[in-house]
């Protein structure tokens, strides 16, 4: 950064744009690197490649410095997503190879076939609530019923609504859906999402909506192996 100013008579800075130029450079020379790797470890300092932290989170969690570098390792991936907690930060890479990655996505393994293709693993590393699923880069529907490539896009009918149930012919079934999540359609541009907290006689209760929902808008059940 280019500092200019006029020089008063005898050749000397004014006290004021020296003071400031000093601010500057001080800040400069106080900003620092710091290095994250997926073989990292979050007890290091970050500020060598080879004392480089393991995780975003360790990163969310440090106060920065003004002007400070965080650096990911090129060809590696990391998961979550960075939250900034000041102004002035850097982010880049830093090796060989290919850019690091960062994403919300973890990979999920231990997948056991429950029957009727469909499957369930475990998960760890993902909040309470998973909204996607990808499978070979395709999202796959989670633990949805009816499917969207079933009659009309996958919605099922209800007939009759109150503020927490809705009645439908497709309820009177051998499945009984209480605990499932059920996404209904209020009108065209909104779908609430409900957990059934009972299911008997061809309807399903659920907490309280905030207004009653519109007949023949359809609805589907998610999150369940059933």
């Amino acid at each position: 950064m280019k500092l200019k100013a006029k020089v008063r008579a005898g050749g000397k800075l004014p006290c004021k744009c020296i003071l400031i130029f000093l601010l500057l450079l001080s800040t400069k020379v106080q900003a620092k690197n710091y290095y994250v790797s997926s073989n990292g470890n979050n007890s290091n300092d970050g500020l060598t490649e080879v004392t480089s932290w393991q995780t975003i989170a360790k990163v969310n969690s440090f106060i920065f410095g003004w002007g400070d570098f965080i650096l990911f390792k090129r060809g590696d991936t990391f998961y979550g997503s960075i939250v900034v907690s000041r102004s002035n930060l850097n982010f880049g890479a830093y090796g060989s190879g290919a850019k690091p990655i960062i994403t919300g996505l973890s990979t999920v393994t231990g997948w056991v076939n429950l029957g009727g293709n469909i499957w369930e693993a475990p998960i760890t590393q993902a909040p309470i609530g998973v909204n996607l699923v990808l499978r070979d880069g395709t999202i796959q529907q989670i633990g949805r019923y009816p499917n969207t490539d079933a009659t009309n896009g996958g919605y099922l009918t209800y007939t009759a609504a109150t503020s927490t149930s809705i009645t439908g012919p497709e309820l009177s079934t051998k499945t009984n859906w209480t605990g499932a999540e059920v996404a209904i359609r209020l009108n065209r541009w909104d779908i609430r999402r409900q957990i059934v907290t009972s299911h008997s006689n061809g309807v399903i209760s659920f907490a309280s909506n905030s207004e009653i929902p519109r007949l023949n808008y359809g609805y589907f059940f998610q999150r369940d192996a059933r």
